[in-house]
């Protein structure tokens, strides 16, 4: 037991606080004295104070000799296993995998790497950025002494590089985290705001509250959005920017990937954004379908994409959502070309990276429901072949177009190479494309010519209804098929002026499976949707162009229940894997309801091309 004064007397000594003195005469980083003020706080300090006692006397032995001198006390930015650009290198390596083989992309990222790699500070010590001068020299004044009321010692800044060494060795020594976006703020020049801010992360990364990473990751895209395509500043700070990333939770990562989404508020983001962006949408920061995006995501691969995104990049490769023909790279440039336009590197750049997006869709699209449909530019008749077509002209295309991108090439020479490769390229992938969509290109076609054709051939395929007929309980068995005139394009249809509408084996296989249910037909019915209408028809048939997709409605008479038959139907499809199929691309086989009670009617949804399986 404590004796009671006792008690009192520790009572009174926990409740008073004495101030203490901590000195260390060695030079310790900002990060000790950080854990400092953590260990004090825990121990109870309500308030600290720190002074730091920064000794610039150290100078040459020679300095009347020197002209230009900069003591670094900066620390190192790693070891080997533990160095973050060589992380970050790390990092590249392995998103190179999700690029499309062979493509520009690729080529470029492993360039950074090999430019950013590790080398000998004693044999290649002037490796890496070149000092940018300062558009105004700073002077920082050190040593100061109060009996003479002024400093001994002032330092000139007048290079980017002595910025950097600067704002690094205040960090290091105080611990100061706004240091240095204080002074990337005060500089206008891309160049130099990339080198402070990416002097920052890579050696006091670790250090920085999440805040202060994503301010800084923000200034390296900001900056880098101003950067020419192929700078060297611009493969610093996405590098950076990718190893910043491994420093933050997945909320702050959202924060950076936002900032990188404005690097496309231009219509050509230069080269090194569009790489970065790249990136974010392989770890699921950005989103690939994001049409915004769109030169970014087409530097992926799509192997590892459903065939719903790889259809749907098919289309988008030569046209927009709306199927604008002049929007995408290849034809844009194709257009430029042709008018005897002045084209710059980044258009043809652009080019190549859409042709190798083409040969990689080409080599990963699966081939088991094409379908070899008549393609009048193609004088092949297999899906192989015009795979082969599509991947030589696409090769041929890349040699002639890379050589454009040199901003020194004589592009009036080879202008009307260009074309004929550019068109060969088009011509071949129209080829493929038939073999999975029906295209319609013109507005007046919608209603009548393409799509009413393909159903016309798919009843002919049918072949003799009075077969068909045999030996089921019904009066006649010769079928009539007509379209209804309410077909066409509906309120909501917009302005497009071009839509791809899936029509692969599968597809193909299912309407054809509906229209032979007719045989079952009782009667002949008028036009289920157009009431004013006296013609009748065994079956009847509606096409309808809403805004993303196209319905294909067909209805007849059965002496069964609509709903028994169409469950029937279902049935019968689960034992196959065709409706699996239009369910992957967003496509879907509905009961339809009707004014008669007896009239079994389905609707089948495809999704346009650009649309596929949203």
């Amino acid at each position: 037991m404590v004796p009671p004064l006792e008690r009192e007397a520790i009572r009174q000594a926990i409740k008073q606080r004495s101030s203490v003195l901590v000195f260390d005469d060695a030079a310790i980083s900002g990060r000790t004295l950080h854990d400092l003020r953590v260990a004090l706080n825990a121990w109870g300090a309500r308030e600290i104070r720190t002074l730091i006692i920064a000794n610039r006397m150290r100078t040459p032995a020679e300095a009347p000799n020197i002209d230009y001198y900069w003591r670094f006390d900066v620390p190192t930015m790693g070891r080997e296993g533990h160095c973050p650009l060589c992380n970050a290198l790390r990092l590249a390596e392995n998103f190179s995998r999700s690029l499309v083989a062979r493509s520009a992309a690729y080529n470029d990222l492993r360039d950074w790497m090999r430019h950013w790699a590790k080398v000998s500070p004693l044999s290649r010590w002037d490796k890496g950025l070149n000092p940018m001068p300062l558009a105004q020299i700073l002077r920082k004044k050190y040593c100061y002494r109060i009996e003479a009321t002024k400093h001994l010692t002032e330092i000139p800044i007048c290079r980017s590089t002595g910025l950097v060494a600067h704002s690094a060795e205040i960090h290091a020594m105080t611990g100061r985290d706004d240091y240095g976006l204080s002074k990337i703020r005060e500089q206008t020049c891309p160049e130099i705001r990339v080198e402070l801010a990416a002097t920052h992360i890579l050696l006091f990364g670790d250090e920085f509250d999440q805040d202060v990473v994503i301010d800084l990751a923000g200034a390296l895209i900001d900056a880098a959005a101003q950067l020419p395509s192929y700078s060297a500043y611009g493969s610093l700070a996405v590098l950076t920017v990718m190893q910043s990333l491994t420093l933050l939770r997945r909320e702050a990562q959202a924060q950076v990937a936002k900032k990188a989404h404005t690097m496309f508020g231009t219509l050509i983001p230069p080269r090194h954004a569009q790489v970065l962006v790249a990136y974010l949408i392989g770890c699921g920061l950005a989103d690939r379908q994001d049409e915004a995006l769109r030169s970014a995501a087409r530097l992926l691969s799509t192997r590892h994409c459903g065939v719903a995104e790889k259809l749907r990049a098919l289309f988008r490769e030569t046209r927009s959502p709306r199927g604008n023909l002049h929007a995408e790279p290849i034809p844009h440039l194709l257009d430029r070309l042709q008018k005897d336009l002045a084209c710059d590197a980044d258009e043809f750049m652009r080019a190549v990276d859409s042709v190798s997006a083409l040969r990689d869709l080409v080599q990963e699209l699966g081939t088991d429901l094409a379908r070899c449909g008549h393609a009048e530019n193609s004088p092949t008749s297999t899906y192989a072949e015009r795979r082969e077509g599509l991947l030589k002209c696409c090769d041929e295309a890349e040699k002639v177009l890379i050589g454009l991108v040199n901003p020194n090439a004589d592009v009036s020479a080879a202008r009307q190479s260009a074309i004929q490769r550019l068109k060969a390229v088009t011509s071949a992938l129209e080829a493929i494309a038939d073999c999975h969509f029906l295209r319609i290109d013109c507005k007046n076609e919608y209603r009548y010519h393409v799509f009413k054709s393909a159903l016309v051939d798919l009843v002919a395929s049918l072949g003799d209804w009075q077969s068909a007929c045999a030996g089921k309980d019904v009066v006649q068995g010769e079928r009539v098929v007509k379209f209804s005139a309410t077909s066409g394009l509906s309120p909501s249809f917009g302005d497009a002026v071009s839509v791809w509408i899936p029509w692969n084996r599968a597809i193909c296989a299912i309407v054809r499976d509906l229209v032979a249910n007719t045989v079952w037909a009782s009667k002949q019915t008028t036009d289920p949707w157009d009431p004013a209408s006296l013609e009748t028809a065994d079956l009847w048939a509606r096409i309808e162009y809403l805004d993303k997709s196209a319905n294909i409605c067909l209805a007849n008479v059965s002496a069964q229940s609509a709903s028994d038959v169409f469950n029937g139907v279902r049935d019968g499809a689960r034992r196959k894997t065709r409706w699996d199929a239009l369910g992957e691309l967003g496509g879907s086989v509905e009961p339809l309801s009707t004014s008669g009670s007896q009239t079994f009617a389905v609707r089948i949804l495809l999704p346009y091309a650009a649309f596929l399986g949203r």
